[in-house]
């Protein structure tokens, strides 16, 4: 059954939601955590995107994120399949670490923003991590970056407290009690729902092309109807572009050609051979590992590999899980894919 086409657009406002598979934890130990959060940082640096609230659960996480100049499946892909591949290697397991694809809920800034923000930085509390009064040093959302008690470059704290006053001193206290002031059972019904608008999957099917077969799912979103025929109408539009002067494809190719060739090197053959698909056993295992950390580390969808590599989708597939299998067993080998893919030639 083919994915449908998720709704997005620049500027869109989401409530993402990535759960572990079967309920298994993502996270094992702070490292995890500050490892997803630098990884986090630099795809809000590099596509401008904007963070304003995330927790980080054992087995989910939570962000309000307003997307940039990247559509969003692009950046989520990055972040969480660039996670999955370092959780993967580092406690030496395969598979799939988060359960399906995000999910999404689109939320009109104008009425719902503050009540989604507050929601995602109470997980913790409702789920009886912290206590209401710790959460302000809580190290795992983004409310203690609000307060001023941590440091987080990438989040976009200035709008936050814009809207609860000119002076940042008067805007914590607000927005402390702000907090205070929840209707939990109202909050969680509200967000866990995603108030579904009516006709909203009729309107969708109506408004997007359908590709044979292919389901297309309600459209969850959180707002008025107003702002939902908005919100279609915008997604309708090709208005999601990068950079000026870059297009999506000669990107990837340009950071997949260059991750080959940093690859080819390190393991001693020659990227040619690799990328044209000679199957001597060391180009197959050197075209198995660049297959695995472009998925995992680059963010690339495996039609877009099989795009530079000239091979099938399932072929793709399969050789990236060969790559995986390899960097796991093979501890040197891991090492080494390490530095490749952390652009550490010196491994420093």
């Amino acid at each position: 059954m083919a994915r449908c086409s998720r709704l997005d657009y620049k500027g869109a406002l989401h409530h993402v939601m990535a759960r572990g598979i079967e309920q298994r934890e993502i996270f094992h130990c702070d490292g995890d955590k500050n490892a997803f959060l630098d990884r986090l940082g630099e795809v809000v640096e590099t596509t401008g995107a904007s963070v304003y609230a995330w927790t980080l659960m054992p087995n989910h996480v939570h962000l309000l994120y307003r997307t940039g100049e990247v559509p969003i499946g692009r950046c989520m892909m990055s972040i969480l399949g660039g996670h999955a591949t370092y959780f993967n290697t580092k406690y030496e397991r395969s598979g799939h670490l988060f359960q399906n694809r995000f999910k999404s809920i689109l939320v009109d800034d104008q009425t719902y923003f503050l009540a989604v923000l507050r929601y995602v930085h109470l997980n913790p509390v409702r789920s009886g991590l912290v206590s209401l009064s710790e959460l302000s040093d809580y190290r795992w959302t983004g409310h203690s970056s609000l307060m001023g008690l941590r440091v987080r470059w990438w989040q976009d704290n200035d709008f936050v407290l814009s809207l609860f006053g000119e002076d940042p001193r008067e805007a914590r206290t607000r927005l402390a009690e702000f907090l205070l002031q929840c209707d939990e059972d109202s909050d969680v019904d509200l967000m866990e729902s995603g108030k579904l608008l009516a006709n909203t999957r009729d309107r969708t099917m109506a408004d997007r092309p359908s590709s044979g077969g292919s389901h297309v799912p309600p459209v969850r979103i959180l707002g008025s109807r107003d702002f939902a025929e908005r919100t279609l109408a915008k997604a309708a539009s090709p208005i999601l572009q990068l950079p000026a002067g870059v297009s999506g494809d000669r990107e990837d190719r340009e950071r997949f050609r260059d991750l080959a060739g940093r690859l080819a090197d390190a393991l001693e053959v020659e990227v040619a051979a690799v990328l044209a698909g000679a199957r001597t056993r060391r180009c197959s295992r050197a075209r198995s590992i660049l297959c695995f950390l472009a998925f995992g580390r680059l963010g690339m969808s495996l039609t877009r590999i099989a795009q530079e590599l000239r091979l099938s989708v399932s072929a793709i597939s399969q050789a990236k899980l060969r790559g995986e299998s390899l960097i796991r067993d093979d501890l040197p080998l891991n090492r080494l894919v390490q530095r490749v893919a952390d652009h550490d030639p010196e491994g420093q």
